[in-house]
């Protein structure tokens, strides 16, 4: 370091400055601390005077006196790393537990033979016949006695108003179903207006269609009456 001199100075002396200067460096600590500077890069300044005597000082203080300059760092450089250790020997392997025994697996029971097939049974004797049932209730059960009628047809040349044409059942039987068709000319203009059971009553025993043809045309058409009759329930 610059401006350090060299001096034989007596043992008692050197202890005790080693001691004052630990001192002095526990008050510098707080400089040290408070400095901007990475301890790393600071450097401890003091004066030391002919009695050994240490004192720490700003780096801008200058020595008086007797008093020589002496600089050291705060963190000395690091030490270069050292050798690696040898490996330690391996640990012996611990030894492995018993594996528990495994519990007795339950006998399984002996099959039992098969048993012979059974002779096919003969076959079962037929029933008696059920009794016979009663007749139906007139109008609800059953009907009987059907008739299918077509009427000889109706010759018209009327356009634009109803022409009604009907049918009737023979007698004693009842309407429960009829249609109607149309002949001669003016079949696609003909519009159908009722087409249903007549009178319209409980037990009707005609037909009754109504029907238009929307036209201007004079040729004469036919329209015919179809109806389903059966034995009235009365």
């Amino acid at each position: 370091m610059p401006n350090l001199k060299f001096m034989v100075v007596p043992l008692p002396l050197i202890v005790f400055a080693v001691i004052l200067g630990a001192m002095f460096l526990f008050l510098a600590v707080p400089r040290i601390v408070a400095n901007d500077a990475t301890v790393e890069d600071q450097v401890i300044h003091s004066c030391v005077n002919n009695s050994g005597e240490i004192k720490i000082t700003d780096s801008s203080d200058k020595c008086k006196g007797n008093s020589e300059s002496l600089d050291w760092n705060a963190i000395g450089p690091q030490g270069g790393k050292g050798d690696t250790g040898a490996t330690g020997d391996t640990g012996a392997t611990g030894d492995t537990g018993d594996k528990g025994d495994t519990g007795d697996k339950g006998d399984t029971g002996p099959s039992g033979p098969s048993g012979p097939m059974g002779k096919t049974g003969r076959p079962g004797d037929t029933g008696p016949s059920g009794p016979a049932g009663s007749p139906g209730s007139p109008g609800q059960d059953g009907q009987s006695g059907y008739v299918h009628l077509r009427s000889s047809g109706a010759t018209t040349t009327a356009n634009n108003a109803e022409f009604a044409v009907t049918i009737a059942c023979p007698q004693g039987k009842v309407a429960v179903g009829g249609g109607h068709s149309v002949g001669n000319s003016g079949f696609a203009q003909v519009r159908i207006i009722d087409n249903e059971p007549w009178p319209r009553q409980a037990l009707p025993n005609q037909w009754r269609i109504n029907a238009m043809r929307i036209s201007s045309n004079d040729t004469p058409w036919t329209l015919y009456v179809n109806v389903i009759c059966v034995d009235s329930p009365y």
